[in-house]
């Protein structure tokens, strides 16, 4: 949950979608089930962020869990080279 604060407030970018702490009920599993590691709610939505660039650490940092940060570029060529290296 710090990245999305951090992506938010610190890096300036925009929150589209996600990013809210899901709570899982443990007892919505299957008896035969094994349940998740941890059924307190340390599960996040997939957060999806815009108005993104290369600077910021939501960009440049992997984060556990689901999350998407879209980056506008002009020229498609620069947008390979910046996938690839």
């Amino acid at each position: 949950m710090e990245y999305i604060r951090i992506g938010k407030e610190d890096d300036g970018a925009h929150l589209l979608c996600g990013g809210e702490r899901l709570h899982i009920n443990i007892d919505d599993y299957h008896p035969t089930i094994t349940p998740p590691p941890s059924s307190n709610g340390s599960f996040m939505s997939p957060a999806i962020f815009t108005e993104c660039n290369d600077d910021m650490r939501i960009v440049q940092e992997e984060i556990f869990g689901k999350k998407i940060c879209y980056i506008n570029s002009i020229i498609f060529c620069t947008s390979i080279r910046d996938c690839l290296f």
